[in-house]
């Protein structure tokens, strides 16, 4: 028997977050999955950053961690998920500035990680959906997202179902 499994890391920061904090998370987290990754080129994993915190890992000088998410999605290892940049609850605002926030974000990632930055897939902040924000990011040519198995209307949950109402 054959099984998949899927690694989707979602690392945040709010924009506030002070230097020590980054510090210690890049130490601790992000800079030993990079490495790994870099060790074991037949792993692969999604990825969701929000643009804050890229921005973070430049302004306080972690640009090794944003060439090395850069090399792993071009070898094919890392894909990206496309998220709102400043971590909106997305259901609870309205749709121009669901919009919105998912193009800073995007606008943001490209501008750092440059063309590997190609989210095919979104991670809502907080897992928060609606049908909205599900309308929203398949106007924005997304093609999958990530819900939490509590958004379930299927019970039980389906392993080999992809809705086609959205």
């Amino acid at each position: 028997m054959v099984v998949y499994f899927a690694f989707l890391f979602h690392i945040y920061q709010p924009p506030t977050q002070i230097a020590p904090v980054i510090r210690r998370i890049t130490k601790e987290s992000y800079r030993p999955i990079i490495e790994a990754l870099k060790t074991h080129p037949e792993a692969k994993i999604t990825l969701n950053i929000n643009g804050t915190l890229t921005e973070q890992l430049s302004d306080f000088g972690y640009n090794d961690i944003i060439d090395g998410i850069t090399i792993l999605a071009s070898r094919g290892q890392l894909e990206f998920t496309g998220s709102g940049k400043y971590h909106p609850l997305l259901p609870l605002i309205p749709e121009p500035e669901i919009k919105r926030q998912i193009q800073l974000n995007n606008e943001t990632n490209r501008n750092f990680f440059g063309d590997v930055y190609q989210p095919k897939g979104f991670f809502p902040p907080e897992m928060a959906i609606s049908e909205e924000v599900l309308k929203s990011i398949k106007d924005m040519g997304f093609e999958w997202a990530i819900m939490s198995g509590i958004a379930n209307t299927y019970n039980p949950w389906p392993t080999t179902f992809i809705s086609q109402n959205h």
